[in-house]
């Protein structure tokens, strides 16, 4: 396999009254050609503001691409204007975001919302053929009525459906990798698994690369082959799945695997990892996952771990799990 996306110490910068606040720090990772990348984490640790970056959608000003590269096939993205964007985005890359109800236009059927990512890039496409063209994609999706529900607005389709529609404008123009933000954040747990079902049935089926966004470490196992892991605004471990799960390196991996319910334990044993994620205002001074680590030292207190390799997998920590001590209540 061959690179398809390659993100290197890509830096972002919003620019606030209290100073300029490091969102996405010193990040790189790869994503391979037909393989499924998620980056995990918290809410507030710098995953959406991560993928958004590779899409050229931070607004700037207040953002600003402080340094780094993005590489699409080996043409770095950050140079680009957003005229020059525009035949890369929903057409090399696309985005299925968060929320759809937020996302679509309200005032515009769903055909129209498809197809105007067809009028963008297909401009060899005659009106009648575009028409064809959407209620393909919304067929390709799992939507039952393609021609009832181009008709229709956001609003009269279920959340399901709207999600549905969002990915087949996403898939329109048939683009070599999808990022899918949290796609399932608002949808009940019977619609989550058929939304991800869907996507990987659409990537076995069309060849795509995914890079999913999630906080769940179950859609993680059952998605991805690859997973970063991201706290803060950084990369904390980076590896393959199976390896992870089995013997996670980093702390915070740890930790959220074990919040991880199981079905051989009580739900009052069910593990919290104390704290929470620090303000991107005023990040502690050395590991950044010090104030919550139950393995801190004084070390970690005051220089910030390097990503180095280690069984496989990169890791940023100061201690490898053979190297800890749990912490005393009190200590440090």
């Amino acid at each position: 396999m061959s690179s398809l996306l390659e993100v290197s110490h890509l830096k972002v910068l919003f620019h606030t009254q209290q100073g300029d606040v490091p969102a996405v720090d010193d990040v790189s990772f790869q994503v391979e050609e037909g393989e499924t990348l998620c980056i995990v984490g918290e809410s507030g640790c710098g995953k959406s503001a991560t993928v958004q970056a590779v899409m050229k959608l931070v607004p700037t000003p207040p953002g600003e691409y402080a340094g780094g590269k993005i590489l699409l096939e080996g043409r770095d993205l950050l140079p680009l204007s957003t005229k020059e964007m525009i035949p890369i985005r929903g057409h090399e890359m696309s985005m299925i975001f968060q929320e759809p109800m937020t996302s679509l236009n309200p005032v515009k059927t769903i055909g129209s919302q498809v197809g105007e990512v067809l009028e963008i890039h297909r401009r060899d496409l005659s009106a009648r053929e575009i028409r064809a063209q959407v209620e393909e994609k919304l067929s390709l999706v799992g939507i039952p009525d393609p021609a009832r529900c181009a008709a229709s607005y956001p609003h009269q389709l279920s959340g399901g459906m709207r999600q549905r529609a969002m990915i087949a404008m996403a898939l329109a123009c048939e683009p070599k990798i999808l990022i899918a933000d949290e796609p399932t954040t608002a949808l009940d747990v019977t619609i989550q698994a058929q939304i991800l079902d869907l996507i990987r049935q659409l990537k076995e089926k069309t060849g795509m690369t995914v890079l999913l966004i999630t906080h769940d470490l179950g859609v993680v196992a059952e998605m991805a082959q690859r997973v970063l892991v991201m706290y803060s605004g950084k990369v904390v471990e980076q590896g393959e799945v199976g390896a992870l799960f089995r013997a996670p390196l980093h702390p915070y991996t740890e930790g959220l695997l074990a919040c991880l319910p199981r079905v051989d334990q009580d739900e009052e044993e069910l593990y919290t990892i104390p704290g929470q994620v620090s303000n991107p205002a005023d990040f502690p001074k050395g590991c950044r996952f010090h104030p919550r680590c139950p393995y801190r030292q004084q070390i970690c207190k005051e220089i910030s771990p390097e990503l180095r390799e280690a069984d496989g997998r990169l890791v940023a920590c100061h201690f490898l799990p053979g190297e800890r001590v749990r912490r005393e209540e009190g200590a440090l």
